[in-house]
């Protein structure tokens, strides 16, 4: 009866313990989501190098044939 009692208890202790882990678990994650985002609009994925696309571009007056260096 003494060791029922023992186990009795030790396992409400364990369930006390594994809620207060969960509290925990839980805060944690919430705080690791919104550092994510706060970290997201801080440093937003860099933009595709535009500029060297720009580079490249040529304005054609209508009419006029012009050789592609591509083909």
């Amino acid at each position: 009866m003494r060791i029922k009692t023992s186990v009795d208890a030790s396992n409400a202790s364990l369930a006390i313990e594994l809620a207060k882990q969960r509290r925990e678990y839980k805060l944690v994650q919430d705080i690791n989501v919104k550092l994510a985002e706060q970290s997201e609009r801080q440093h937003p994925e860099p933009v595709p190098n535009v500029l060297v696309a720009f580079d490249q571009l040529a304005v054609i007056p209508k009419g006029e044939a012009m050789l592609s260096r591509d083909l």
